[in-house]
């Protein structure tokens, strides 16, 4: 209910459009959760991510092996920027293996910790990776195997929650 002047999305979309063209499209070299950034970001002003500039930020989320290069979290944020406007997943002409969003559900499932959480790193839960992901799985429980996964991430976050209510986060 915030009254936010259209100015500044213009401002945003303008900025974001000077910075993909001049870069090419190319948000960054190995980051490609900058590319999910970008187009949630682009999402929810109202913006489409599939031509900004003449290019389609879409294309970098289907290439599987750059995109989880930042481990978990680049197949989380690919899903939920996918996700964000139900965008089909492009067609990666550059990239050695063609993504898809199984693909991504299950290198996040791989990557459940041994307490059934997520982390960055380790093999111990942490809760905001670990809501992270449920927030990414939380479109495909009709998937047996997300929905087991989701409720030993939610039985998980459910013991690491502190008496006043709050998390503790090592990230």
């Amino acid at each position: 209910g915030y009254n936010i002047p259209d100015e500044y999305y213009q401002n945003y979309y303008k900025t974001a459009e000077e910075y993909v063209k001049e870069h090419e499209g190319n948000l960054h070299d190995k980051k490609y959760t900058e590319y999910s950034t970008v187009v949630l970001a682009l999402t929810a002003i109202g913006k489409n991510p599939q031509d900004v500039a003449g290019y389609n930020l879409l294309t970098a989320l289907s290439d599987y092996e750059k995109t989880i290069w930042q481990g978990v979290n680049g197949a989380i944020w690919a899903l939920i920027a996918l996700d964000s406007g139900n965008y089909d997943m492009p067609k990666n002409q550059n990239a050695k293996v063609q993504a898809t969003r199984e693909m991504y559900i299950n290198h996040i499932l791989e990557k459940q910790t041994h307490d059934g959480g997520w982390a960055l790193s380790g093999d111990i839960a942490d809760p905001d990776v670990t809501g992270m992901a449920l927030q990414a799985l939380s479109k495909y429980q009709d998937n047996d195997n997300v929905k087991s996964a989701t409720e030993k991430a939610l039985s998980c976050l459910s013991s690491m929650q502190n008496e006043n209510g709050g998390f503790f986060t090592y990230n």
